[in-house]
């Protein structure tokens, strides 16, 4: 499958998202505030992963995926 139809989050850890969610396989954009200096940074998350950032918060889940930091980083050219 193409890279858009992954979580960021799955994507940059080697996940299968499809497997990971089950039934529950849809895609929210997330947008993160708190990351990137002075500008937004979205993501796509699946379920598992943004119930995970609504309880740590982006700034833990952020440390705890540092892969998926570093890959949308290097995405929006400010790395």
């Amino acid at each position: 499958m193409p890279e858009k139809d992954y979580c960021d989050v799955c994507l940059a850890q080697g996940l299968d998202s499809h497997f990971l969610n089950g039934k529950k396989h849809v895609l929210r954009k997330n947008i993160l505030y708190k990351v990137l200096v002075g500008k937004a940074a979205t993501v796509k998350l699946c379920h598992v992963h943004d119930i995970e950032l609504f309880h740590l918060g982006e700034k833990r889940f952020v440390m705890e995926h540092v892969e998926m930091l570093r890959k949308l980083v290097n995405r929006d050219g400010t790395g």
